[in-house]
């Protein structure tokens, strides 16, 4: 509900919306006061209009993402504002919200996406469709699939804005990739390497797709799209979306690929849970519960009972002297 001061941060793209929305808002009820700061403009009856209009266009969950991010902006752009009204206005809002998609019937094991990206590159290197683009666009998607599926630990504004040189560099015969704190979420470095498997299919997405797909252009930027420059966010995220409900007939996003991730760990291997929160890149351990895990409690349980059946089983073949024992008294 601001513009950006003068002498205030670069806004990044979240705070740019966040200020398109509030601002928009006001300008559409004649509310929007261009003298004053941010900060006055959090009253009760603008945060009330803002709210009742977004309640009213999209899902709770997305009514409590908005408002964060406003509150975010305000706090970057007019450091001397009162919070206080649009904090208890978030905590209201996070308290209501309700995820308003099933996530748990679209989780898909990271293992089957890795073999569904793996099999679209195969299958495109034997088709050779008439149209060398299509060609190059349907290998790079898949090539996608298989590094989300493989390094979920990436979020898309990374996976986005990978450059050679600078992110992802080959060294002994894999792909290692590194990102300043500046460019993460929590503003921690990130660094991580693909598994070798990969490597074949990633060179030859840089050596003959990328190169055909830039027609003589010069960019460092990893994803290259059929109009010969730099890939966006949203167009990403689209042919991630077209490719997982070609190859798995479900429609995942970039995003939900953390969510499989985490699910996948507490239903296959609950005893080795507590690494979600590294594969994932988080600080708070219990994030990844509380957000990505979309496996039910039975789910769970069972996959535990039988990982401590496996256990007891081995534990018992360890002791065979105790086994004879027990059996002489008996008889």
């Amino acid at each position: 509900m601001g513009s950006p001061r003068i002498g205030a941060p670069r806004p990044s793209a979240r705070f740019k919306r966040a200020t398109a929305y509030g601002s928009g808002c006001l300008a559409r009820h004649g509310r929007l006061n261009p003298i004053e700061t941010p900060g006055e403009r959090l009253t009760v009856d603008n945060l009330t209009l803002y709210r009742n209009e977004l309640e009213g266009r999209v899902a709770s969950c997305t009514v409590a993402s908005r408002i964060r991010d406003l509150k975010e902006t305000v706090r970057v752009m007019d450091p001397s504002a009162d919070l206080t009204l649009i904090r208890r206005l978030l905590s209201i809002t996070t308290q209501k919200a309700r995820p308003s998609r099933d996530k748990r019937s679209r989780m898909v094991p990271p293992r089957r996406l890795l073999a569904a990206g793996i099999e679209r590159m195969q299958r495109i290197e034997i088709e050779h469709h008439a149209d060398a683009d299509v060609t190059a666009c349907r290998y790079r998607d898949g090539l996608m699939v298989a590094m989300l599926a493989t390094r979920s630990i990436m979020r898309l504004g990374c996976f986005t804005a990978m450059q050679l040189g600078r992110n992802i560099v080959k060294q002994g015969g894999v792909y290692v990739c590194h990102f300043d704190g500046a460019d993460t979420k929590n503003s921690d470095d990130l660094d991580f390497q693909f598994p070798a498997r990969l490597t074949p299919y990633i060179d030859t997405y840089l050596e003959q797709h990328r190169r055909l797909l830039l027609r003589g252009n010069a960019s460092d930027v990893f994803w290259i799209s059929r109009c010969h420059g730099p890939m966006r966010e949203h167009s990403i995220r689209q042919r991630v979306r077209a490719t997982t409900r070609k190859e798995v007939g479900v429609d995942i996003p970039p995003h939900m690929f953390r969510d499989c991730v985490a699910t996948a760990m507490s239903e296959e291997d609950p005893g080795h849970i507590h690494i979600v929160p590294r594969l994932l890149h988080h600080r708070d351990e219990q994030s990844a519960g509380r957000s990505y895990n979309q496996a039910d409690g039975i789910s769970a349980s069972r996959q535990m009972n039988v990982v401590l059946l496996e256990l007891r089983r081995r534990a018992l073949a360890k002791s065979p002297r105790r086994k004879r024992r027990r059996s002489r008294r008996r008889t």
